[in-house]
């Protein structure tokens, strides 16, 4: 959880200092207010991608607290006789450091240079330090799906290439972005919700088949321990033993049954909410997996721009708990109908999860007056 903010000298010209909420918090304000650059900022610190935000925004200072952590980067130029410098301060648990960090042409150096110059820090141990104590964040940009279809999937030879390209093109800014669970989210269609579903599903049988087998092994181990011990015993005290060992089967079945529904409990959740927002009432995302109901199931890549743009949502919201969630201009391809019962939804999946968005939209920011954190006074838009 992220609690506060102070930066100063943001894009030259704005000093903030802000205080978040638990659940969600929308940013809002005239086009060139900072939304977007606030969130990137935000990200960036706390995701393992420090050098580049020392490196792609204007600020003079930052402060970032959190759960565990505190953050403070004074990004002034330190100059000695021959190196530019950043100071950064940095505590995570007990672990406190003042460090200085060697900037050259407004870059962060390399590790090679680095090794030549030991008194300074290296950029990658904050980072780690940072990012782990963190652990784990979704940034959604405003090219965070590209719209499947036209000559990227088309059936020709030339147009898979092309699709490839695109795809291969997205996925290179995702994993470059990306730091361990701190994930950049950019892809065609709905190529990553695939793959995210798939790996999820995948984890969860692979799970239930071991509560499964070890079901298997608990009935014949109570049965194996009774067989050939039944000599000389009375029929009630026979009956006794059955009856306990049923009931210590049956124990054991309600907490394989508890576990696997807790396990399956994101899907189910989904299903319901594919049902009740969307038209389609169920969606194929493979062979194996539908959300909502079978019958008559869309495949998800056929779905509409806005749909994917909310079966993203739903699905990366299902499976983060306690994770800082940005999502810059969220209303994009959302009918206003959308926009209105949006993070009410997202909220409802009761995932703990720390919302941070920067919208235009009043179909957004009207449902969370208190929770409105406006960078200017003129919110521009509508």
């Amino acid at each position: 959880m992220i609690h506060n903010m102070i930066v100063k000298g943001l894009n030259e010209k704005y000093d903030y200092n802000l205080t978040f909420f638990h659940d969600i918090n929308i940013l809002t304000g005239r086009n060139g207010a900072g939304k977007t650059t606030l969130l990137k900022l935000l990200w960036y610190l706390i995701s393992g991608n420090i050098e580049r935000a020392i490196d792609e925004i204007h600020f003079r200072y930052v402060y970032l607290s959190g759960d565990g952590f505190e953050l403070e980067i004074n990004n002034e130029i330190v100059e000695d006789s021959t190196h530019d410098l950043v100071q950064i301060k940095y505590t995570v648990g007990s672990d406190s450091k003042d460090a200085l960090v060697l900037r050259s042409m407004k870059r962060i150096v390399t590790k090679a240079e680095l090794e030549q110059i030991k008194e300074y820090e290296d950029i990658d141990v904050i980072n780690r330090v940072i990012e782990k104590a963190t652990d784990s964040s979704l940034f959604f940009p405003t090219f965070r799906r590209i719209e499947g279809g036209f000559s990227i999937t088309g059936k020709g030879k030339r147009n898979r290439y092309s699709r490839i390209n695109v795809e291969e093109a997205l996925n290179t800014v995702s994993n470059e972005l990306s730091v361990s669970r701190h994930k950049f989210i950019s892809s065609v269609s709905t190529s990553d919700i695939v793959s995210l579903l798939t790996e999820k599903y995948a984890n969860i049988s692979e799970e239930t088949n071991r509560l499964h087998t070890e079901l298997t092994n608990y009935i014949e181990e109570q049965i194996n321990e009774n067989v050939g011990t039944n000599n000389n015993k009375s029929d009630k005290t026979l009956l006794d033993d059955a009856n306990n060992i049923l009931k210590r089967i049956h124990n054991q079945l309600n907490y394989v049954t508890e576990q696997r529904e807790t396990l399956l409990k994101p899907f189910t959740v989904l299903s319901s909410l594919i049902a009740d927002v969307f038209q389609h009432k169920g969606i194929k995302v493979t062979s194996v997996i539908t959300l909502g109901e079978a019958k008559e199931a869309m495949f998800s890549d056929a779905l509409s721009a806005g749909e994917k743009q909310m079966l993203s949502f739903l699905c990366y919201n299902a499976f983060s708990d306690n994770c800082p969630i940005f999502i810059d201009e969220p209303e994009i391809s959302l009918h206003v109908d959308w926009q209105r019962i949006l993070f009410p939804t997202l909220l409802s999946q009761s995932q703990t999860n720390q919302f941070f968005i920067a919208t235009h939209s009043p179909f957004i920011y009207s449902k969370y007056e208190d929770r409105e954190i406006m960078l200017v006074d003129d919110r521009g838009g509508f």
